[in-house]
């Protein structure tokens, strides 16, 4: 078999594998990578969050990367896998509708849940009030649109074991180098006993288990620490959890109280970051925090989110 012949067997393949191919970038400045484990009752929310970094998206100097784990029985939407995927997160706008496309939509979301028949539904809704069929139309997520194709398609993983925490942030790391590191972990938050569940798997990630993991994924790629490991997670600005990842990190960002389920805002200070690249830990910090308490301004529910310096914690 002549080498182009192969050459074009190769292409064909990956073209009808409809899975993009990863390769190693050249130096970023920064590299965030995304630990969403939303093998549970928050599914429906994770890919709000995937729009919203998309609408900043990656560049060459920085990198957003996501790990992906679903379960069936609570959103079907999006393409319904239910595995363990891996993202490399590019730029898309967030999409804009019409007033009467939000309707159709709306429309269509009643008579799928046995709540309405399509036509009475369009009806009703067409000469309701525009701005609350309009809230209606966000509250229930009916804007969010993700249609990022996966670097990786794992397969089901348990995202409470250790080992693939650290698979997950030597790939990312080794695949998308950069000078300054964050990690994000998104689920259900439990304090001092951890994140999770992995519903499919009946497990949760421990402190233990995540120092290790952490721990083992940096090593496999000879970095030292994470500039700021964050919890889009409820309950983990905790002392137990900070004296666990003080090793590990340089900066804990997390909250004290419950992250409302739709969590952080990432499409504002991920395109602060991205207009000045060479921005510190500090700063980055300072901005999610800052725009998550703006995203929740006037909401009747209180948010708080905490950047505590790591370096002054006994590990």
């Amino acid at each position: 078999m002549t080498h182009k012949r192969l050459l074009f067997l190769l292409c064909a393949v990956l073209l009808l594998s409809g899975v993009s191919t990863v390769s190693a970038q050249s130096r970023a400045r920064w590299t965030i990578l995304h630990y969403s484990n939303m093998d549970n009752d928050l599914e429906k929310y994770i890919f709000g969050d995937m729009m919203e970094i998309r609408e900043a998206g990656s560049t060459n100097q920085v990198n957003l990367v996501a790990q992906i784990d679903r379960i069936d029985g609570y959103e079907t939407r999006f393409g319904n896998w239910t595995d363990t995927r891996r993202f490399y997160l590019t730029q898309q706008n967030r999409p804009t509708f019409t007033f009467e496309q939000q309707v159709d939509l709306l429309a269509k979301w009643l008579e799928e849940n046995g709540i309405a028949t399509y036509r009475d539904a369009y009806n009703t809704l067409l000469a309701d009030d525009r701005q609350a069929v309009t809230d209606l139309f966000y509250q229930l997520d009916l804007h969010v649109a993700f249609d990022q194709e996966p670097v990786e398609i794992l397969g089901e993983q348990n995202m409470s074991d250790a080992q693939t925490l650290a698979d997950f942030i030597a790939w990312g790391i080794s695949n998308y180098p950069a000078d300054r590191y964050m990690l994000v972990i998104s689920s259900h938050g439990n304090g001092w006993a951890g994140i999770g569940p992995d519903e499919t798997d009946e497990t949760i990630l421990n402190l233990q288990a995540m120092r290790d993991g952490i721990r083992a994924g940096l090593d496999a790629v000879g970095v030292g620490q994470f500039d700021i490991i964050g919890f889009d997670a409820c309950l983990m600005a905790q002392y137990e959890v900070a004296v666990a990842l003080a090793p590990v990190a340089d900066y804990l960002l997390a909250a004290e109280e419950v992250i409302p389920g739709r969590g952080w805002e990432y499409t504002t200070p991920y395109q602060a970051l991205i207009a000045n690249p060479n921005m510190g830990a500090l700063a980055l910090g300072q901005n999610i925090i800052d725009a998550y308490m703006a995203h929740y301004a006037g909401n009747w529910q209180k948010v708080d989110l905490h950047l505590i310096n790591l370096t002054r914690m006994d590990g």
